[in-house]
């Protein structure tokens, strides 16, 4: 199966690196990942003596996900292009058809998924989990730099606060008082400007890969696109608690690990509670203004228009319906808003 799908790349790329021309002569070593849906198959393939992947292949057969990795093909073309991301992205090497098949061949990227890291580490504490933050940031930070911005978009009160009031989960009457106050922070914040860059629409522990360089990030089917950038914040930061091996969430439900991270008075609560606050500063967004833009940014994603990749998935959009449920609880019940 490998051999043919390499003599199809090899002959569609021109000045390949040393490593790069080994493994599509077939040297080295390959791992099959199997498959994320019907038709999908991904291969690793590792250069002779090489722990680190030399190349990814990733290939589709049916049309409806082809056209992924047709975006993935442009949307790694545009990301690797830029200096301060080359290092921390997949590059492209070629996208080819062969017969049915489509397969995209990319670069490999250094290190550890993050999920692997956290369920293999021993111990789980504030310090370690803001180090995770901190490498996380620090590339989102770059990311951000690096991105073709849109103009800010001036918060409307009006849109904001009845897609949170369509939003929010159960009987309206049991959220009379949390949208009133609601609608009082939308006036005192009418017009400020929620920056528009890029979003990878799927950033979770997951795609971002630990190494002695730092963090790198994969999967680059659903963005960028450009939208608030918060959501892809809120995004991780949600996946993150729930991959946790923490005694308290290891076998609850998604919505128990959301009120663990989210709403209760942990180390890990206090933890993503700064990162989301440092995250507004440095955005130049005010900080007194955090629970309502955390409650707005769910009611988005609950809604599908957040900007993230999976937010035409019902299921998707009903589990943040929840979550935005969770914390506007949280908010009525600490009086927060």
């Amino acid at each position: 199966m490998l051999s043919p799908l390499l003599d199809e790349v090899a002959g569609a790329v021109t000045n390949p690196s040393k490593d790069v021309a080994a493994v599509l002569k077939g040297a080295g070593s390959a791992v099959h990942l199997g498959r994320n849906w019907p038709g999908r198959a991904i291969y690793v393939l590792f250069a002779p003596g090489s722990k680190t992947p030399t190349m990814v292949l990733k290939v589709d057969l049916f049309e409806r996900h082809k056209k992924r990795l047709r975006a993935e093909y442009r949307n790694l073309t545009l990301v690797s292009s830029r200096p301060s991301l080359h290092e921390s992205v997949p590059a492209p090497v070629a996208l080819v058809t062969s017969g049915s098949k489509l397969i995209l061949a990319q670069t490999g990227m250094a290190g550890k998924p993050l999920t692997t890291v956290l369920r293999r580490r021993l111990r789980h504490g504030t310090r370690a989990t803001a180090g995770d933050f901190g490498h996380f940031t620090t590339w989102l930070r770059q990311f951000h730099a690096a991105s073709i911005p849109a103009p800010p978009e001036p918060l409307d009160q009006d849109l904001a606060n009845d897609r949170l009031a369509r939003m929010l989960p159960g009987e309206g009457k049991q959220w009379a008082s949390l949208l009133q106050r609601a609608q009082g922070s939308g006036r005192e914040y009418s017009g400020l400007l929620i920056p528009r860059l890029w979003c990878h629409g799927d950033l979770g522990p997951s795609n971002c890969l630990m190494s002695d360089r730092g963090l790198s990030v994969i999967d680059w089917e659903g963005g960028p696109t450009t939208s608030n950038p918060l959501a892809d914040l809120t995004l991780f930061l949600n996946y993150y608690s729930r991959v946790m091996p923490l005694s308290v969430v290891r076998n609850a439900q998604p919505e128990k690990a959301f009120e663990h991270a989210f709403t209760e008075d942990t180390w890990l609560a206090r933890t993503i509670w700064s990162t989301f606050v440092a995250e507004l500063k440095a955005h130049g967004l005010p900080t007194e203004a955090a629970h309502y833009l955390m409650l707005t940014t769910l009611a988005d994603m609950a809604a599908g228009t957040a900007g993230t990749a999976h937010s035409n998935l019902p299921g998707f959009r009903q589990a943040y319906q929840r979550r935005l449920g969770a914390y506007a609880r949280y908010l009525i019940q600490r009086r927060l808003l």
